[in-house]
Order: C-alpha cells, then structure tokens, then sequence
C-alpha cells in the first residue's frame, strides 16, 4: 500500500506541497546548469570562488489511482509543469523559484546542503 506524493519543494515547487497524490506517479527534472560571475568573499588566507551556478529547469509531475482518506488528490488529466530558476552558490546553498504553469502560482524554496 504504497503512495506517492508530488507539490511542492523538492517535485513540483509551482504547485502547492503534497497537493497531488496517488499509487502511481512519474515526476521528470530537466535543469541546465551554467556557471556565471559572482563577486567574491574574503576570509584572512580563504576566500570564495567567484562564481555562482544559474540554472533554468522545468519539472513535469503525474500521479493517479488516488488513495481514500488521504488528504491528496491525483492530478487532473494531463500533465502538471513547473518552470523555474535556481541559484547555487558554493554547492551548499540553492535559492529556488517556481512558476506553475496551471496553478499561476510563484512559490520560493531555499535549501542548506540540498542532496
């Protein structure tokens, strides 16, 4: 009896979190990462590169075969999409924004060591 949940940060970051449910699911991350100036930090001898990773993604989600009493739906005919734009800087810090293309809605994420 397993079930699998998309929305929000880490799947679908446009739509709401844990809005789309069910016992199937396919979930596809397509990101272009680009490295591009960054102004640099100093610490005494240590300082930070002077670069930052951009990177343009698009994430697609589906699930179906939604589960009584859960408080999650399967999504609706067709496929749920997700544009957005992420910042990495040192490959610890991400910054995140994500458009989703049905919900109209712009959601933000930050995450600390993301892997």
């Amino acid at each position: 009896h397993r079930a699998f949940v998309l929305g929000g940060r880490g799947t679908l970051l446009g739509d709401a979190f844990r809005e789309w449910g069910g016992r199937r699911a396919a979930l596809v991350h397509i990101e272009w990462r680009t490295p591009v100036p960054f102004f640099r930090l100093r610490a005494g001898p240590a300082r930070t590169p002077g670069t930052v990773t951009l990177a343009p993604y698009t994430a697609l989600g589906w699930t179906a075969e939604a589960l009584p009493f859960t408080p999650w739906q399967a999504t609706p005919p067709g496929t749920r999409v997700t544009l957005g734009l992420g910042a990495e800087w040192l490959g610890l810090f991400r910054l995140e924004a994500g458009y989703g293309v049905q919900s109209r809605q712009l959601h933000v994420a930050f995450d600390v060591t993301r892997d």
